[in-house]
């Protein structure tokens, strides 16, 4: 996969492979933070990971959709309306050569989808909504002065086709947010991969997918993250906001292994 950015921008000597395992829902699992270069981590073991599914099918007793539903269901089919949600928890330090800092991360997903049962024989759903939320706040550990940045993600939307129809039509939801520590606010803008690439060498348009992320201060570039090459890269900026790149970096992967 390759991003839709220009290379010349990337800061090649401060690019950053990130090295994971995989499984963070099996018990037991090892899993480590790895970097090539420039940073050591910690992640901290014992992820707790929940997953809710609650019957919100709506409507009182004599409401028109308690009636098409038990007309449906003397049918032989059933229809709810369902809400679900699934959380993820994860810490982890990040240090160069002068300072530390730890990350507390936090994801939150939520869906909406309408189950469908016909003649308890056949069974499907189609997601009518989907809404993602991730937060973390990154603290010194070197410094107790410096002010923590906190980072937050965000996207939803309907999806009244379903997801994956919607998926087609639209790509995949569009997900901004920022890092801030009351003074400095760092905006989080996606990174598409590039469209398929044509005979003539061009690259042609195709479904919107997300390969990374970009961090721009004051229209400024202060680094990406590839979510795809497992790698991000630094460019040159303050101290502080290098690490804090990096951690943030550091979160959307270990968000998405």
């Amino acid at each position: 996969m390759v991003l839709d950015f220009p290379e010349n921008q990337i800061n090649k000597e401060n690019t950053v492979l990130v090295k994971k395992t995989k499984g963070k829902s099996l018990v037991g699992t090892k899993r480590t933070i790895l970097y090539d270069k420039l940073y050591e981590g910690k992640l901290k073991e014992g992820w707790t990971i929940t997953s809710d599914i609650i019957d919100k099918t709506p409507g009182g007793f004599f409401s028109q959709e308690t009636m098409e539903r038990s007309i449906y269901y003397n049918l032989g089919v059933k229809i709810d309306q369902v809400s679900s949600k699934t959380s993820d928890r994860f810490q982890f330090n990040l240090s160069d050569s002068s300072q530390e800092w730890i990350g507390f991360c936090f994801q939150l997903y939520q869906g909406k989808s309408t189950s469908y049962d016909f003649f308890n024989e056949v069974n499907f759903s189609r997601g009518n909504a989907q809404r993602s939320d991730f937060k973390a706040r990154f603290i010194s550990l070197t410094d107790s002065l410096t002010s923590p940045w906190n980072l937050e993600m965000h996207y939803e939307r309907e999806t009244p086709k379903g997801i994956i129809q919607t998926f087609l039509s639209e790509g995949m939801a569009i997900e901004t947010g920022q890092i801030s520590n009351g003074i400095d606010t760092i905006i989080i803008s996606p990174i598409f991969v590039k469209g398929g690439k044509l005979d003539n060498g061009q690259y042609a348009d195709v479904i919107k997918i997300i390969g990374g992320y970009e961090f721009v201060l004051n229209n400024k570039t202060l680094g990406i993250v590839d979510m795809y090459n497992q790698s991000f890269s630094v460019m040159e900026s303050k101290d502080e906001h290098r690490i804090i790149i990096a951690a943030a970096a550091t979160a959307l992967l270990l968000r998405a292994r």
